[in-house]
C-alpha cells in the first residue's frame, strides 16, 4: 500500500524527461515501489540493496556528524542518484549528465 503523497512524488519524477526509473526498496532490499518490470525490479533491488550495505557500513567508519542526503553515481549509461535513510530508499536511475 502506498501514500497519496508517495504517489504524487513518483508522478512528478516519472514526468522528469531525464528520470529513467524509480525505485524504492526497504532496508531489507525488499521492493516497495518501482516503475520497473518485474525482472529488472528484483534484480536492481538486490544488486541496490548490495550496494546500500556497503555504503551504510563505510560511513559508519567515517564518524561523520550527519549522514549524506543523497549519493550519486556516474555511470556511461545512466547516473544513480540515491536518497537513503534508516527504513528505506529511495533510488532513481537517470541519463547521463555531462561527466568530466
Amino acid at each position: 500500500m502506498t501514500s497519496p503523497k508517495l504517489e504524487e512524488t513518483l508522478s512528478r519524477l516519472k514526468l522528469n524527461k531525464e528520470v529513467k526509473d524509480v525505485l524504492i526498496i526497504d532496508k531489507e532490499g525488499f521492493t516497495i515501489r518501482s516503475t520497473m518490470g518485474a525482472e529488472e525490479t528484483a534484480a536492481a533491488s538486490k544488486k541496490f540493496a548490495q550496494l546500500l550495505e556497503v555504503i551504510r557500513k563505510e560511513l559508519e567508519q567515517c564518524d561523520m556528524k550527519e549522514t549524506p542526503q543523497y549519493i550519486k553515481l556516474c555511470c556511461k549509461k545512466y547516473d544513480v542518484m540515491i536518497s537513503p535513510n534508516e527504513q528505506y530508499a529511495l533510488i532513481i536511475t537517470k541519463t547521463p549528465g555531462d561527466h568530466p
